[in-house]
């Protein structure tokens, strides 16, 4: 069956649509340029040692708060293309899975502003007076470090479940839903959510299926630079489709 692509599109559907395709080429670019200068951050070892890496690690990281802040904007960037879809979705189930969309980009984008503004603001500043701190000082922080690191597991594992995966997700259905996008392509954005959330959730049932390399290697190696590709597509689509003529009002 021969799906129709011909449907016009008001001048409001049409900036929006427009305002979505950018957001949807940004948000990516920008989450880019703020993940590639991060680094590992070194939390593996399970000791004060360890967590004195780490603050050692963030503390010696001269653009630690800028690419947090960089990451929180590209989460603010992709929440824009979210709303934006959910808003120039023209079919009726299309426009149903929208709104659900919409409440949970904005939970998880919540999540984003919150794991990246503890861990590029208050870790930071932990980790600078723990680099000048010494003796008993010096190791309540490592100690305060421990239990704030162990606390942004629980909200970066709420990310990518909500963001991550759970949006994604209901971003795929949606577009699959509507005749104006390449079905194969919608079921691929879907696949790549359900797979994040079924692994998120999996996590917090405490069965791990990721690789090697745990969460982190699967979620920030292995998915999210395809969803983020799958973003930039569909915002070279949004922004073709905002091109179709403008609907025109009926004569009375």
């Amino acid at each position: 069956m021969t799906r129709s692509t011909a449907e016009p599109v008001d001048s409001e559907q049409r900036i929006l649509l427009r305002i979505g395709a950018v957001c949807a080429i940004a948000g990516p670019l920008v989450l880019g340029a703020s993940f590639a200068p991060h680094g590992d951050l070194p939390t593996r070892e399970e000791s004060l040692v360890g967590e004195a890496v780490a603050l050692r690690f963030i503390a010696d990281h001269q653009t630690w708060l800028l690419i947090h802040l960089g990451t929180i904007v590209a989460g603010l960037i992709w929440l824009g293309a979210f709303v934006a879809l959910a808003n120039t979705l023209m079919r009726g189930a299309a426009r149903a899975v929208g709104r659900f969309l919409i409440p949970s980009a904005i939970v998880g984008s919540l999540f984003v502003v919150f794991d990246y503004g503890v861990d590029g603001y208050a870790l930071k500043v932990l980790a600078d007076e723990w680099a000048t701190a010494t003796g008993p000082e010096q190791e309540a922080l490592q100690r305060m470090a421990e239990t704030g690191i162990w606390f942004l597991n629980g909200t970066f594992h709420s990310e990518i479940v909500v963001f991550y995966g759970l949006t994604m997700l209901l971003a795929g259905l949606a577009v699959a839903l509507d005749a104006r996008y390449p079905r194969w392509f919608a079921v691929a954005g879907a696949i790549a959510g359900a797979l994040v959330l079924t692994n998120g959730l999996l996590a917090f049932a405490g069965v791990g299926l990721a690789p090697a390399g745990g969460t982190d290697l699967f979620l920030f190696v292995m998915v999210l630079p395809l969803e983020s590709l799958w973003l930039m597509v569909l915002g070279r689509l949004m922004w073709r489709n905002a091109k179709r003529r403008v609907a025109q009002p009926p004569v009375e």
